[in-house]
């Protein structure tokens, strides 16, 4: 009974003011609608990326296998900071060409020529970067434009691919097809500029979830046919660099390998001779039983010092990382052949960090603590990785000293035999010794020509981008209804206002 008394109340304050609250709701409407028109819709286009898992890593006694290993899987994290990065970014930029916008007045607002616009800038000199971002409009003439630059309109007319040179900026326009109004076009810069201006506010890269390696990727544009196209650009780019790399380092591979074939192919051409031409000269065909055993042993010792100088020249091409720190994930295979996997994993927490403070020193000052903290530890990071980098050498040299320590020791034993059968043995232990080496390289040639051929990304498209003609934003139905509302509410608080205040009045 009482809510009903209200209501009645509220009719009764509001039905002469019917035309006040309709009015005021609708210019809450029409201004809205005028101000919403004038907003530029914005869309979205978004794709998804796998990252491989590894299979388990196994240790085994092959150090080309290890040490040289191809194979291996950042974090996800580590992946995001990569894929939002300038280097990545740059490549997709270059494939839009968003140098230049163009745009044209249509039904009193600009609406923006993604392609076929009816002219192209060449030869593009920036020479003063205030010109960036800021309106140029082009007023066609009979015999070709004049330029507008902050409401001034040169006084010179121009022809089309004439080179024009202005305080600001020099170019050439070419005239693509014919047109009667103005061009309006801005200047975005080069790739940096474009990347901290544009890209980098629009690009949002971030997990799926915590339970799958899965990367989401959401560029946000005025174009939605522009949107798509650069989040696909962005993944391309991304693949064809994760493959590129895979490429560099086999061939690297290869390459070694093939340096120390051409060594050992020298040595085994030569000892077998040397062996062939002893045994027919001095009529010998075997050693004796015993000998053979110290042979064999003798051997496999020559051979762990060839591995284990390979080991060594490979740590010798690390150290060039270590003393630059750069480029330290590079020595990650090295690592694996030792199963040092706590080294490794500092690697990847110092380049979390290191991409982490990139994004921070866009935002913050050198002096910033948190900036600072990471700094500190990035500092911490590099200093263990340099001191593990030594142990891994020591040890290194201190097996090399026991490989000889032993082998001198097999060598004594084989002082007690005659001259010739000596002589003999040493011929055919260099023989053994680079023929299992040289079977052994050959082998890690033909996996590694396989591999480069078989070369894959590490990442996989799960979808390629996608977008629709439906803007994200602004809601303008959403917003529509909500002035609506806001109208109505406010036209019945002037008419409930106009209302009290008259019967006061009486």
């Amino acid at each position: 009974m009482q809510e009903k008394i209200y209501f009645l109340e509220f009719i009764k304050i509001t039905a002469p003011y019917k035309w006040l609250i309709s009015s005021t709701a609708l210019l809450s409407l029409m201004a809205t609608a005028i101000y919403l028109y004038f907003q530029p819709s914005i869309y979205s286009s978004s794709a998804l990326i796998k990252i491989k898992s590894d299979t388990p890593h196994v240790i085994n006694q092959d150090p080309l296998s290890n040490a040289l290993a191809i194979t291996g899987n950042r974090g996800v994290d580590q992946e995001l900071a990569i894929l939002k990065t300038f280097y990545i970014n740059n490549k997709a930029i270059n494939k839009l060409n968003l140098e230049v916008q163009y745009f044209k007045e249509k039904n009193y607002k600009k609406v923006e020529y993604f392609l076929n616009s009816p002219i192209k800038i060449d030869n593009l000199t920036i020479l003063n970067e205030k010109i960036i971002g800021k309106e140029i409009i082009l007023h066609p003439t009979n015999n070709g434009f004049r330029l507008e630059q902050k409401g001034i309109l040169s006084k010179k007319e121009y022809k089309y691919r004439e080179l024009i040179k202005t305080k600001d900026f020099k170019l050439k326009i070419k005239k693509n097809s014919n047109f009667n109004h103005n061009i309006f076009f801005k200047l975005n810069g080069n790739s940096r500029k474009i990347y901290e201006r544009i890209v980098k506010k629009n690009l949002k890269v971030s997990k799926l979830n915590d339970k799958v390696s899965l990367i989401k990727v959401i560029y946000e544009d005025t174009s939605f046919i522009r949107a798509k196209t650069y989040v696909n650009a962005l993944i391309d780019a991304y693949i064809e660099q994760s493959i590129n790399n895979r490429s560099k380092k086999s061939n690297q591979i290869l390459k070694f390998i093939n340096g120390q074939l051409n060594i050992i192919g020298e040595k085994l051409e030569e000892s077998e001779n040397k062996l062939e031409k002893y045994r027919i000269s001095n009529n010998i065909v075997e050693p004796s039983i015993q000998f053979t055993a110290i042979l064999d042993r003798l051997s496999r010792i020559e051979i762990e010092l060839y591995e284990n100088k390979i080991k060594n020249k490979l740590i010798q091409k690390v150290m060039p990382f270590i003393k630059k720190n750069r480029h330290l994930e590079s020595i990650t295979p090295t690592l694996r052949e030792i199963g040092d996997e706590t080294t490794i994993k500092i690697i990847e927490q110092l380049q979390i960090l290191e991409d982490r403070a990139i994004e921070l020193s866009s935002e913050l000052t050198e002096k910033h603590p948190q900036l600072k903290t990471i700094r500190t530890n990035i500092r911490k990071k590099r200093h263990l990785i340099s001191l593990n980098i030594k142990n891994i050498k020591s040890a290194i040299k201190n097996k090399h000293k026991n490989l000889i320590s032993l082998k001198k020791e097999y060598e004594k034993e084989l002082k007690t035999l005659p001259t010739k059968e000596k002589k003999l043995i040493h011929l055919k232990r260099s023989y053994e010794v680079n023929s299992n080496m040289y079977s052994y390289l050959l082998e890690k040639k033909s996996e590694n020509e396989m591999k480069r051929v078989a070369t894959i990304s590490d990442y996989e498209i799960i979808d390629r981008a996608y977008s629709n003609s439906i803007p994200i934003r602004p809601k303008r139905g959403i917003v529509l209804l909500v002035a609506i509302i806001l109208g109505l509410v406010f036209g019945i608080f002037i008419a409930y206002v106009h209302s009290t205040l008259t019967d006061k009045l009486e």
